[in-house]
């Protein structure tokens, strides 16, 4: 079975209809949904786009000082600033978009319930989803929500206690990849 494990959806970019027959043919049996976490960006087929992607990824990897401090900065006053334009993030993410296509597809969806530990009534939903059936675990954004990584710490000790893993996008903030999995040693 191959299933991908990371995909924000966004039905005004692709209707699940249109991405099962992509999954269909190029053989993926199951992806796992995200809700979007910020406005639609409509990526444009772009020279300019994907070298500077791939500038990006060169300075993170090879000067890293220098490439986290330019990813740092397309976050700020609540919008990702890319390709010179702003979208909105939002603060809470919509989980209710991802259990509507699996409610719709359940035998191809699979879920992440995303959450943004900075809003208590967050944790207490991620929770809940967690506990529906094809939610297999919590997606977190300290970079998009600005937070620590240390702000997870209620989450991690919920998806330890019931077995689920987390996917996390961590920031440039210094060993923030250690940190949880040093602290909470039965997390997946």
């Amino acid at each position: 079975m191959i299933i991908d494990c990371h995909f924000h959806v966004d039905e005004t970019m692709l209707s699940l209809e249109k991405m099962i027959d992509g999954m269909d043919a190029i053989g993926v049996d199951k992806t796992v949904l995200i809700p979007p976490m910020n406005e639609t960006m409509f990526e444009v087929d772009s020279i300019y786009q994907h070298n500077l992607q791939r500038l990006f990824r060169f300075l993170i990897l090879n000067a890293p000082k220098l490439g986290f401090k330019i990813y740092e900065s397309l976050v700020n006053d609540n919008c990702l600033k890319l390709y010179g334009n702003s979208y909105k993030i939002f603060p809470k993410p919509n989980n209710d978009i991802v259990a509507s296509a699996i409610n719709r597809f359940p035998d191809r969806f699979l879920g992440w319930a995303a959450v943004n530990p900075m809003l208590p009534e967050s944790i207490e939903e991620v929770e809940s989803f967690l506990n529906k059936q094809n939610f297999i675990g919590v997606k977190a954004h300290p970079f998009m929500h600005g937070y620590s990584i240390n702000a997870l710490d209620q989450v991690a000790a919920i998806c330890e206690a019931l077995e689920k893993p987390m996917i996390i996008h961590l920031s440039s903030e210094k060993d923030s990849y250690k940190y949880l999995p040093e602290k909470y040693s039965k997390l997946n």
